[in-house]
């Protein structure tokens, strides 16, 4: 402190979840010695976002960060609007199936629902698992709502692409 010097250690091995310093400990406990950590987060290793992520004794921050033009340096991404790179494969699986339908509808109760867009999902859970992704859906232009023919539950699933905000750019 007295000559206003800072020491990085860069130290790769991350054991557990990294949103707490304790989340980088090594074999001697390097966290156990250090004021902060600098963590860089991504989805997976293709990941082109990410996030820089402070964890010092005097500031706690996060910094959305991309990959340069090139794929080799991360750069401060100065996008507001936060993208999720990483999309479930279910939903993904759903997307797909309403896409290719004509109708733009499915309707159907759990069971087969779950066999027909072959989703890696127990059909008991299919509507508790829809309004989960609601969101991810809904900016997708999908909607879902439950519906009850005589003994028979089911789920209707809506694609309206005419809500399409797709950026093309």
């Amino acid at each position: 402190m007295k000559y206003h010097l800072c020491c990085i250690l860069i130290h790769h091995t991350r054991k557990g979840s990294s949103h707490t310093q304790d989340s980088v400990l090594g074999s001697k406990s390097l966290t156990s010695a250090s004021t902060g950590t600098i963590l860089i987060e991504t989805e997976n290793e293709f990941s082109t976002r990410g996030k820089l992520r402070f964890i010092l004794r005097s500031k706690k921050e996060i910094i959305n960060i991309k990959k340069d033009d090139k794929g080799i340096n991360w750069i401060l991404d100065d996008m507001d609007e936060e993208i999720n790179e990483h999309i479930d494969r279910n939903i993904l699986f759903i997307i797909n199936a309403l896409a290719k339908e004509k109708s733009r509808k499915i309707e159907g109760n759990c069971q087969e629902l779950v066999a027909n867009m072959n989703l890696d999902l127990n059909p008991r859970g299919l509507f508790k698992y829809l309004s989960k992704h609601k969101m991810i859906l809904a900016q997708n232009n999908i909607s879902f709502s439950r519906k009850r023919n005589g003994k028979e539950r089911t789920i209707e699933l809506v694609f309206s692409p005419e809500n399409d905000t797709c950026d093309i750019s």
